[in-house]
């Protein structure tokens, strides 16, 4: 080889390497560990609202009293951090109701996506909740993505909302089953289990269903009595539910749920034994 090629390619070694010495640290870790490589997820971690985990045995009667409350005109508050090994690109949230029982509804549903760079990013912001929203339950999720398109698992939680033009919520009573002493609400197969009652509110009712589940699964068993759009002050609670052959015997919830105007929302849980 002539001596003045030795030296170009000397040259052109040279140049290379201070390309790349140039580059930023993450187009040298491109470079290092190819895009293919990178098969970890990012991680989230959340701040605000409060995560609650409904599916934790020991707290799912009393999940909704735990999760984060909000009135309309508030501003709902986004806290978190997120986590990567090598370089994160971007996250997304959320917001959408639950438990909007009726059809008539103004529910609030957002969604966000921001752009992130680096492997580690806090993140804060307030959104402000429109003053006419429905009242009721919302979930929050939040997404993450690397730059390699690895996408975190994602993260669930849930928060409580009062509509302020009315924040009282409606009323249930139960005349029959006894709602004071469940060993008074025992039936056999074949037998009729009544669920009368009255459902009121300061303003007007919207929606009224009566549904019977097993209480150790909580599965679904019927649905006997469903109305929506009521817009009356109070309304009468007239159902019943004949126990069919072959049903197991054991423990039964028959649960009233209501929602008023503003879709504030209330449930009342009564239980009863089927026997032979």
């Amino acid at each position: 080889m002539k001596p003045y090629s030795s030296l170009i390619l000397v040259i052109l070694s040279l140049s290379v390497f201070t390309a790349c010495f140039n580059k930023s640290k993450d187009e040298q870790d491109s470079i290092i560990t190819p895009r293919i490589e990178d098969k970890s997820a990012p991680f989230i971690d959340l701040g605000k609202p409060y995560v609650v985990n409904i599916n934790d045995p020991t707290i799912k009667n009393f999940w909704p009293e735990l999760t984060t409350q909000y009135n309309t005109g508030d501003s709902f508050e986004l806290n978190a951090s997120f986590r990567d090994d090598r370089k994160l690109e971007r996250f997304w949230f959320e917001i959408k109701p639950v438990l909007q029982f009726s059809v008539d509804n103004s529910a609030w549903e957002y969604y966000d996506l921001t752009f992130l760079s680096g492997t580690i990013r806090g993140f804060n912001k307030k959104y402000k909740i429109p003053q006419s929203a429905d009242g009721g339950f919302y979930s929050v999720t939040i997404g993450c993505r690397d730059s390699a398109g690895n996408e975190a698992t994602p993260v669930q939680t849930y928060f409580r909302m009062l509509n302020t033009y009315d924040g009282i919520l409606p009323l249930i009573r139960m005349t029959t089953l006894d709602t004071n002493n469940y060993n008074n609400n025992f039936f056999s197969i074949g037998g009729t289990v009544n669920i009368d009652g009255t459902i009121s509110d300061n303003i007007s009712v919207k929606y009224l269903d009566v549904v019977i589940r097993n209480k150790n699964s909580q599965n679904h068993i019927a649905t006997l009595l469903t109305q929506d759009q009521i817009y009356t002050p109070s309304a009468p609670i007239t159902s019943s539910w004949t126990i069919p052959a072959g049903t197991p015997l054991g423990w039964y919830q028959a649960v009233v749920r209501t929602a008023d105007r503003y879709n504030n929302l209330d449930s009342l849980v009564v239980e009863f034994r089927v026997q032979p």
